[in-house]
């Protein structure tokens, strides 16, 4: 999801990003995702479990972006599943 909200296909899956700031959001994934343009930032969901109460997300900042773990009872975080 990196790759695609950036537009930049050298982010790889696991990497944590500290410096986006010469990079912009894809605004119609963005908009797809129901966020809005002008936010300065937004987590999603990823993958991974962290154990049974908690799990990987990703956060999407206008300067970086990174993983975190959140315990799964956090409904701020948004669900996007991905098909290949």
């Amino acid at each position: 999801m990196a790759k695609v909200i950036y537009n930049d296909n050298s982010i790889s899956e696991s990497e944590d990003v500290n410096d986006t700031s010469g990079l912009t959001w894809n605004k119609s994934i963005i908009a797809k995702l129901g966020i809005e343009y002008s936010a300065s930032w937004f987590r999603l969901w990823g993958n991974l479990e962290n154990g049974s109460h908690s799990a990987y997300y990703r956060s999407f900042g206008r300067s970086r972006t990174w993983w975190g773990v959140e315990g799964r009872y956090n409904s701020r975080l948004r669900v996007v599943c991905v098909a290949d």
